[in-house]
């Protein structure tokens, strides 16, 4: 008709998936992505809220309702939600404020970490309700999933004190733990028995390095609150690694004192360096280069500090 006017056509807006941007429907994709959220601890709201986000934002308070079929006056409330967990940015806006879902490789890593930390704690919880009476006092461990395993949970464990006798290899194994662990408030000592001559980073807490009496292995030793010990050697070539877990006071409190007693004798031993030998009386002297105390190769106590002691002359 000549002179009518033409109506504009509409063009429907669409997101990504192709469909009508104004549409509160989710694709099959969404549904399972919101099924994955509420499995990980999301409310409902929350995570149809995020998915919306994530699939088609920035949006406005009025849009994401639209779009994640959450009823208006829920849908402010689980945004401040979301945004307490880090998970929706808010943007300013000519008009009022738009949402925007932070990335979710960066959300997942955040629900990872909270996990972990909740996770770490219900497991020093329960570690100190549980009774030791009806454990084994000893138990024999294989393999080096199992004993790192083992280690890290009783490191999580501690509540005072932590001794610990490591190498390189084995040091790195526990750093996260036991950097938590001083977090807490727990006092952490740390033989290092390959004397590094510059720190490796696995080593904290209070680090005393000296040399091995023994061929290097990649041992581990930890002793959590003078209760519980762990001893390792995770070498052993084409064998299983293997271990000894223990409560018994008696083994716990001998392997805590030859490791007290074994850094105190280097440290006062290396203090006095030259002046340590000739300050001994005759019988001292016996005992610390004679038979009483020689390994199974008959090398005498002071010569095998010697070799831990590289750089101190006596």
């Amino acid at each position: 008709m000549v002179g009518a006017r033409r109506r504009p056509r509409h063009r429907p807006r669409v997101d990504r998936a192709g469909r009508d941007r104004d549409s509160s429907s989710m694709t099959d994709h969404e549904d399972a992505a919101v099924a994955a959220l509420t499995a990980l601890g999301f409310g409902e709201y929350e995570a149809r809220v995020y998915v919306a986000l994530l699939a088609q934002g920035p949006l406005s308070g009025y849009e994401v309702s639209k779009r994640s079929g959450v009823p208006r006056p829920n849908v402010y409330p689980a945004l401040q939600r979301l945004a307490e967990r880090g998970a929706v940015v808010t943007l300013a806006a000519r008009r009022g404020a738009v949402y925007q879902a932070r990335p979710a490789a960066e959300v997942l890593e955040r629900l990872a970490r909270e996990q972990r930390e909740r996770l770490e704690a219900a497991t020093a919880a329960l570690a100190r309700l549980e009774q030791p009476a009806d454990e084994p006092l000893a138990t024999a461990l294989a393999g080096e999933e199992e004993l790192v395993g083992r280690a890290r949970r009783l490191v999580a464990a501690a509540e005072a004190r932590l001794f610990l006798a490591v190498v390189p290899a084995t040091a790195g194994l526990l750093v996260t733990e036991v950097e938590r662990a001083m977090a807490r408030g727990v006092q952490v000592t740390t033989q290092c028995v390959q004397a590094c001559p510059a720190p490796c980073g696995g080593c904290r807490g209070d680090v005393f390095r000296h040399a091995p009496e023994l061929p290097p292995a990649r041992w581990l030793l930890v002793i959590a609150d003078e209760r519980e010990l762990l001893a390792a050697d995770l070498t052993r070539p084409g064998k299983a690694a293997t271990g000894l877990a223990t409560h018994h006071p008696a083994l716990v409190r001998l392997a805590l004192s030859a490791l007290q007693d074994g850094i105190a004798a280097a440290e006062i031993v290396r203090s006095l360096g030259g002046a340590f030998v000739p300050a001994l009386d005759p019988a001292a002297r016996a005992v610390v280069d004679g038979p009483a105390l020689a390994d199974r190769g008959r090398r005498s106590w002071l010569e095998r500090l010697r070799r831990r002691l590289r750089d101190v002359a006596l």
